[in-house]
């Protein structure tokens, strides 16, 4: 600018358009009130680019306290200016990581003092909001009985923030805390790093812990499920064999006994040392799908094989792969060579073949709800209600124990879903809801080449379709979905409802029975929202009652 126009009121000219009210009433405001002029703001230069600066101005005043002249100083502090915002932004998304983050964290100085913590860190000791801060480190472990996971108490010198203040770093370390007041219990995984002062000596410590609860009690469970599975398979009963390729890698006693072998003396073989030529025969014409590992498919057939000694027997077997596509399978097999005369007997033991295949059904039923630890014993209930559905709608008494064993599997296909979708504690997003949505298809894929007297597979995939087709996932209607799958349907909603969620308490039964009767002939079938109603409403049937009633 010229001299002649920065003359006047032209001074405010090179203020940024934002900043030239806000300079005007900061320099009338210093005039008025006979006070110093102190302003940041933005200046036009000669190129067109705007810099902060800091303007300051001091009167000079008269002997009668009047305004002659003004000292004023323009200091440049742009790049400092940009500096500091950056750094707020910076601080500003740091702040969000901690507020924010799943796991609880803390810094705690090195004489114990927690200097800072986040909500996640508090709510996990038990604590509203930031509440664990009023506690030292010391205090806040004294409330509690802490072990680690062999059950032996935690000493001092094993606390991770112990260890962190003689500078190592601990990673995952899981703990046992037990409320010395409410014994409530729970577990939580803690890491812990140093934190260097200046001069490298150690002034505190960043703790961060995670509630892994849930992980520690699955793990515990899937060893009791595994130790009950190796009871099973190690049974006197019923001869079992796992194979891969057609050769056998493993088999219980009973199944190398059944055939006059020592274990290890078929482990290797091919099936070919059991198989005779009746047998050989029999099986070109009529294939036991145990012999075909590429099918998924499981069946049970009456055989004549040949034990060790060069004799033969008569053996009632099934078995089928273990999924579509694997190469390993199942074999289990009974001896009836004394039976086989004995019709009657025979067909006891036909019985006990299914119920172990029933064992198995319910082996993977518990296998599915341990990935959805909220959802526990939701595929027993939903197997009940329907087969007492079923029983109302007066269907056959098979049908009506296909009904339970439909729902025992209604949700194999959760298999394929991540675990930390099944169990999110909030909302699922569109990508995620779409995810769980296909477990239908994935469980019409792991069953449909299984043979079962209904089409279970069908059943399975058609369970979260509506009569008005609002459904998933190919959107039938009315009579375009089985019978089974509007029975499925009803009893998954009513116990869905009425049960925990990872994302919400229950609702109860009221507002389940309330949500199937206002879709009655909308999206449920009227027959079966009939049918539910009278079990719950008149008969007084309980979930989880194991199919008492409340009223007879």
């Amino acid at each position: 600018m010229s001299v002649e126009e920065s003359m006047g009121a032209g001074w405010n000219k090179p203020f940024h358009p934002e900043d030239q009210q806000r300079a005007w009433y900061a320099w009338n405001t210093a005039v008025s009130q006979t006070s110093e002029y102190s302003l940041e703001c933005r200046l036009r230069r000669a190129d067109g680019a705007y810099r902060w600066w800091l303007i300051r101005g001091v009167p000079a005043l008269s002997e009668n306290n009047k305004i002659e002249k003004w000292f004023g100083t323009c200091t440049d502090i742009h790049d400092i200016k940009v500096s500091a915002e950056n750094l707020a932004r910076e601080k500003q998304k740091l702040q969000t990581v901690f507020d924010n983050s799943p796991d609880g964290i803390s810094i705690i100085s090195n004489d114990g003092t927690l200097i800072i913590s986040n909500n996640r860190y508090a709510t996990f000791f038990g604590f509203e909001s930031s509440g664990a801060s009023q506690y030292n480190n010391k205090e806040l472990k004294d409330k509690f009985v802490i072990r680690n996971l062999r059950g032996e108490l935690m000493i001092d010198s094993s606390d991770p923030v112990a260890k962190a203040l003689r500078g190592e770093q601990v990673t995952a370390q899981e703990m046992h805390l037990k409320n010395k007041l409410s014994s409530q219990e729970w577990y939580g995984s803690f890491s812990a790093m140093p934190i260097h002062g200046e001069h490298d000596e150690i002034v505190g410590v960043v703790v961060s812990v995670r509630d892994v609860t849930t992980k520690i009690l699955d793990t515990v469970h899937l060893i009791t499920v595994v130790k009950e599975k190796e009871a099973i398979l190690s049974s006197g009963i019923v001869g079992i064999a796992k194979l891969k390729g057609n050769q056998f890698f493993w088999l219980n006693d009973r199944f190398s006994q059944n055939f006059g072998y020592e274990t290890n003396e078929l482990l290797g073989h091919s099936i070919d040392i059991l198989l005779s030529n009746t047998a050989a025969l029999d099986l070109q014409k009529n294939p036991l799908n145990i012999f075909d590992i590429h099918s998924s498919a499981s069946s049970k057939k009456i055989v004549q094989l040949r034990k060790k000694d060069g004799s033969l027997g008569w053996y009632l077997v099934g078995g089928g792969s273990l999924g579509i596509g694997s190469d390993v399978a199942i074999w289990m097999s009974i001896d009836i060579t004394q039976e086989v005369g004995n019709r009657d007997l025979l067909l006891s033991y036909t019985k006990l073949l299914e119920a172990s295949m029933q064992e198995t059904i319910q082996g993977f039923s518990k296998a599915i709800e341990m990935r959805d630890p909220y959802t526990a014993g939701h595929q027993q209930h939903v197997g009940n209600i329907a087969a007492e559905i079923a029983r109302k709608l007066k269907l056959p008494e098979v049908q009506i124990n296909n009904m339970r064993l439909i729902g025992m599997v209604h949700d194999v296909g959760k298999i394929g879903i991540p675990a930390e979708i099944l169990t999110k504690p909030s909302k699922l997003n569109p990508i995620e809801y779409e995810m769980v949505k296909s477990h239908v298809n994935i469980g019409y894929e792991i069953l449909k080449d299984i043979h079962f007297e209904i089409p279970v597979a069908e059943v399975v995939r058609e369970h979260h379709e509506r009569l008005d087709g609002s459904g998933y996932p190919r959107g039938l209607k009315g009579e375009e979905i089985s019978l089974e799958a509007r029975i499925i349907a009803v009893a998954d909603v009513i116990d869905a409802m009425a049960s925990h969620r990872p994302y919400r308490p229950a609702l109860g039964i009221e507002p389940a029975l309330g949500e199937i009767e206002s879709g009655r002939g909308i999206k449920y079938d009227p027959s079966v929202v009939d049918a539910c109603l009278e079990l719950f409403q008149k008969d007084g049937y309980e979930i989880g009652g194991g199919g008492e009633y409340l009223n007879k």
